[in-house]
């Protein structure tokens, strides 16, 4: 319920931030043709013979301006894919699954639904003599644990 909970908000928090970085994105791309208009009119009227030093610096100034605005409308960043809410019931069945096997000590099933969740345990050595050693587990159990605040980042 936590995961499906988690889903749904994080789903919320990306549509509103999808539709700041996209109207950001838009406004550049808006600001950047406004700025090849401008070029475009300037360079017309040099090659039509109306040369000055006003309209050269004018032209700088913009090109600098465009290749700024260029970039920034490149640099606007992909929308992030969002979580699809099946995956809580994936969760939900995973660890219902660990739980059940769990329950039945002599069911070797709890070793398997346990390494559906854990991708690798990453054991370290002890820092001092007579410590025991550091161990470290990867994967989508700790994960969940850690997201409850019921696990730490190490267990040593």
């Amino acid at each position: 319920d936590l995961v499906a909970a988690f889903i749904t908000a994080f789903n919320a928090e990306l549509k509103l931030l999808s539709a700041g970085m996209a109207a950001s994105g838009d406004q550049a791309r808006r600001e950047l043709k406004v700025v090849r208009t401008k070029i475009a009119n300037l360079v017309d009227a040099i090659s039509d013979g109306r040369q000055s030093s006003t309209i050269t610096a004018k032209l700088n100034e913009l090109e600098k301006l465009e290749a700024t605005m260029a970039a920034q409308a490149a640099a606007t960043p992909m929308t992030p894919v969002a979580l699809h809410p099946s995956i809580a019931d994936v969760y939900k069945q995973r660890v219902g699954a660990l739980q059940d096997a769990l329950a039945q000590p002599e069911n070797r099933d709890g070793l398997d639904a346990a390494r559906a969740l854990i991708d690798r345990v990453v054991v370290f050595p002890p820092r001092t003599d007579g410590e025991p050693p550091g161990i470290e587990v990867v994967g989508e159990l700790i994960e969940l644990l850690k997201a409850g605040g019921l696990a730490p980042t190490t267990i040593t």
